[in-house]
């Protein structure tokens, strides 16, 4: 999914920006490919440090007392704090332009808060597996990176940004539709119930 969507603002940015995309970064695809793979890596540990918490921890007491939508957009707050440290440092999520660091603030806080149900989805149609949840994290921080140089060229806040989160709001939605805000799963059997019993 994330390789898809980034990709796909990729051609935005190419088609609606004008933007002429400088891929010379990837003449060598071996060498972009093992950098990916131990990024990867990297990024599984990175995710699992945070997932065992936020997922492994916090998510099922939530959902003991919330509904999944709920507890995702409660937990999605605490996590989008858990990051703000993040945003005074230069070169951080929002870069050193400070001009738009308030606009970058706002713009991240809807895309955590989005993968918060995004990531309540696959942790409750998977059994609660922690592995799923460091698995889908890795891969859209894998995502943002190998496409990172290429991101770069497209002006900040333009049609591929808006196009990107309104695209991921849409799926969002279109999840909690159709499983249904409760739960965010079909599988309303004897095990997912047990689950999400307070401890």
């Amino acid at each position: 999914m994330f390789p898809a969507l980034d990709g796909s603002a990729v051609l935005v940015a190419k088609f609606a920006e004008g933007v002429n995309l400088d891929l010379s970064w990837i003449s060598s695809l071996l060498f972009v490919a093992v950098e990916l793979l131990l990024f990867f890596i990297v990024a599984c540990l990175l995710a699992a440090g945070e997932e065992f918490g936020w997922r492994g921890y916090a998510l099922d007491r939530l959902e003991a007392r919330f509904s999944a939508v709920a507890s995702s957009l409660l937990l999605g707050v605490i996590w989008w704090a858990w990051h703000i440290p993040i945003f005074g440092v230069v070169g951080g999520f929002s870069g050193s332009e400070n001009a738009y660091a308030w606009q970058f603030v706002i713009w991240y806080f809807i895309v955590v808060v989005t993968y918060s149900v995004l990531f309540t989805w696959i942790y409750n149609n998977t059994r609660g597996s922690i592995l799923a949840v460091i698995l889908f994290h890795a891969i859209l921080n894998v995502s943002d990176i190998a496409i990172v140089s290429v991101s770069s060229q497209v002006p900040r806040y333009s049609i591929p940004y808006f196009y990107a989160i309104t695209v991921l709001v849409a799926i969002v939605i279109a999840i909690v539709m159709v499983y249904g805000p409760k739960r965010l799963t079909r599988n309303t059997n004897k095990n997912a119930e047990e689950r999400q019993k307070p401890a």
